[in-house]
């Protein structure tokens, strides 16, 4: 039987080819990277804040624009405060602006500020329509620990009234180390503002705020 010559040196190569294989399978292998996903805390005043918005109070879309309007969480490092950067495989489970949203809604429904509070929908009458924007949600880093900056924007449009307008920025200390931590501060940030809202409204007659 004739052997045709590219098969000859085949028996040659086999032992290579079996060690190729068994060093392959015992170098050791890094973990591919795992994407994490985090939502708000659970949002609740401990206060009462008796109905500060008579009748129906409809919170309009959270208006965000560039990086914030993404899922990925952002981070500012302090040798750089200029440069925003997103934080790898962290990622926010929606976008900030439906997650605060949600998150502003559980908040004054348990403070009990309006007969009830829903979102804008077609046919809705509200006698009050909250609409926000988000001008800051990121985490800051410094070489002594971390925080957060949530900076927010509310314009409310009562259905008789004037409109008026408020703005606020707070800056939150991380306590701990992790996402779990910093997540957490972002939602303490969160209801600080809202507080803020709260007693600025309530500090005006009759429940309608009057522009700044």
């Amino acid at each position: 039987m004739r052997i045709r010559p590219g098969c000859a040196a085949f028996p040659s190569l086999l032992p290579w080819l079996l060690l190729a294989l068994l060093v392959g399978g015992c170098a050791p292998t890094t973990p591919l990277p795992v994407d994490h996903f985090y939502r708000l805390p659970q949002a609740g005043p401990a206060v009462d804040a008796g109905r500060i918005f008579p009748g129906i109070l409809a919170i309009g879309r959270v208006r965000a624009t560039g990086l914030y309007n993404e899922r990925p969480i952002l981070f500012v490092d302090g040798a750089a405060p200029l440069e925003i950067q997103r934080h790898r495989y962290q990622l926010w489970q929606d976008t900030p602006a439906t997650l605060i949203r949600d998150h502003l809604r559980a908040f004054l429904r348990a403070a009990g500020c309006a007969d009830q509070v829903l979102f804008v929908a077609p046919g809705l009458r509200p006698d009050q329509v909250l609409d926000v924007r988000l001008t800051r949600f990121e985490q800051l880093l410094n070489a002594d620990g971390s925080q957060v900056v949530v900076a927010l924007a509310f314009t409310g449009r009562p259905a008789s009234g004037r409109p008026w307008h408020r703005e606020y920025s707070v800056t939150s200390e991380v306590a701990g180390e992790g996402m779990q931590a910093t997540v957490a501060a972002f939602g303490e940030g969160l209801e600080r503002i809202y507080t803020l809202l709260l007693r600025d409204v309530a500090g005006v007659s009759g429940g309608e705020a009057a522009g700044r």
